[in-house]
C-alpha cells in the first residue's frame, strides 16, 4: 500500500499555524492536540471504529432504526442492496455544517473516504470474519462533486 498523503489544503492550514516562526511545522496529531477535545474524539471512535450490528442477515452501521431497516427492505429485494444503501454515509456529512462553512474539501473527502474504507474493511473482518465483506469508496465522476464522495459497504454473495 502506497504511504497516504496529508491532503495538501490541510497542510497549508497546518503550516499557517507556525508561520514566520522558526518553530517546525505543526503535525496532524499536534493539531488534533490542540484543537479537539475527548468528547470528539470519543464521537470520532464511535464513526471510525463502528461497533456493527447484525439484524435479520444483515450487517449494517449502528444505530439504524427498524422503521428505515423495513422501509429499505420493501423497496430492494437483494440483502446486499439494502446494505450498501443503509450503510452508505456522505463523508460531506462527518461534520453537519462544514459544507456550508467552506472547510469540506475534495481532497479532504478523499483522504478520509480513504482511510474510512480502510478501517471498516478492517474492523469488518474482525467483528464478523465468517461474513466477507466488501467496502466501497465511491468517487463521483464530477471531481468537484463534494457531495458525491460516499462510503459504504455490504456482504459478500
Amino acid at each position: 500500500m502506497a504511504e497516504r498523503k496529508i491532503p495538501p489544503d490541510f497542510r497549508i492550514h497546518l503550516n499557517q499555524w507556525n508561520a514566520g516562526t522558526s518553530a517546525p511545522p505543526v503535525t496532524p496529531e499536534a493539531y488534533s492536540e490542540m484543537m479537539g477535545n475527548y468528547w470528539l474524539a470519543v464521537g470520532y471512535a464511535d464513526l471510525f471504529w463502528p461497533d456493527f450490528q447484525l439484524v435479520d442477515g444483515l450487517i449494517l452501521r449502528p444505530g439504524l432504526d427498524a422503521g428505515s431497516i423495513d422501509a429499505w427492505r420493501a423497496q430492494l429485494t437483494e440483502p446486499a442492496a439494502i446494505e450498501q444503501m443503509l450503510n452508505h454515509i456522505h463523508i460531506s456529512d462527518i461534520h453537519m455544517n462544514a459544507l456550508s462553512e467552506g472547510e469540506v474539501t475534495v481532497e479532504s473527502c478523499i483522504y478520509l473516504g480513504e482511510v474510512l474504507a480502510e478501517m471498516y474493511a478492517a474492523k469488518l473482518a474482525l467483528q464478523f470474519p465468517d461474513r466477507p465483506c466488501e467496502v466501497e469508496f465511491y468517487r463521483p465522476d464530477d471531481f468537484d462533486d463534494i457531495i458525491g464522495y460516499q462510503i459504504t459497504f455490504w456482504q459478500r454473495s
